[in-house]
């Protein structure tokens, strides 16, 4: 009689990732086991199991009426159990997905580093270093998305004009410096300016010297960059001497990042070491703004 249900529970099972083991010979308990099952779980319904185990208790004729209900008894008992059971850790396995899947705002990121970089500065950053840490700091106009296609970042949208030779930006009105200055259009021509006479060049420096006057201005002949246009703040204008498509692109590298003018005038050296970066968005600096370095 046991071996008999038992061995129709295996062989029904089978699909459903259950398993009745057996009855022992007293029938005074049953022993049951949950298989290792892999998602997605098919949960065979409970009343459904149930009305299955009933029948076939009721087909064995060897089975004293009374010992039918209590093995029936014990059998729904134990299945409602381990239901229960089962939806509970469900609910807590998803309260715990849930959990971390949220975003938790503040606190501080300790990141160490194998040796210390010389600089943080973005426009000095060669070492491998200091450049996972610029990349978290500074943002540029424009950003690289999963497929390396150009997106935006600071610069909320660009126009292309005057047959490919002219790039109008329009930056984020909500753009910040970690010290809560605003990104405006004077500090992205500078930062632009800038990398035209940093030492050593950078390797962006062909792309930036498409620029109309940028490459009189890199070699101390002029002032300004006649290609550079400031028009409010939070917009101005780049042309080129001709159109050329790897500049926008060239502007998603870290060298190209924006930087607060007022902190660089003020003292270059030590923004290298407390550095200042941007974030797209005022309402918290981030996602990660520079506390102090430590060696």
């Amino acid at each position: 009689m046991g071996t008999e249900i038992g061995a129709y529970f295996r062989r029904c099972g089978s699909n459903a990732h259950w398993k009745v083991l057996d009855f022992n010979r007293s029938l005074d308990y049953i022993s049951y086991n949950r298989m290792h099952r892999s998602k997605p779980v098919y949960r065979p319904a409970p009343i459904k199991m149930i009305k299955t185990i009933l029948g076939v208790a009721n087909r064995t004729h060897l089975i004293h009426a009374s010992l039918r209900l209590v093995s029936s008894m014990c059998v729904i008992l134990l299945l409602a159990g381990c239901i229960q059971q089962e939806d509970a850790e469900d609910a807590a396995e998803s309260q715990k997905a849930q959990e971390q899947d949220s975003v938790q705002r503040g606190g501080v990121y300790r990141y160490p580093l194998m040796n210390n970089p010389i600089t943080l500065d973005p426009v000095y950053v060669q070492d491998q270093y200091g450049l996972p840490v610029v990349r978290q700091l500074f943002e540029g106009l424009v950003q690289f998305g999963p497929y390396l296609t150009v997106l935006p970042a600071l610069a909320e949208t660009w126009q292309v004009d005057n047959a490919g030779r002219t790039y109008r930006f329009f930056l984020r009105p909500d753009a910040r410096f970690h010290n809560g200055h605003a990104v405006t259009a004077e500090d992205a021509i500078f930062s632009i300016r800038r990398l035209l006479r940093v030492n050593p060049p950078p390797t962006i420096l062909p792309q930036l010297l498409k620029i109309e006057g940028a490459g009189a201005y890199r070699d101390h002949q002029s002032d300004g960059i006649r290609g550079l246009k400031h028009i409010n703040d939070h917009e101005f204008t780049v042309t080129l001497i001709e159109p050329h498509v790897p500049f926008l692109t060239a502007l998603g590298m870290y060298q190209a990042a924006i930087v607060p003018k007022l902190e660089i005038e003020n003292n270059e050296k030590k923004f290298g070491r407390s550095p200042v970066g941007s974030d797209r968005e005022s309402a918290s600096p981030g996602p990660w703004c520079s506390s102090r370095t430590t060696s």
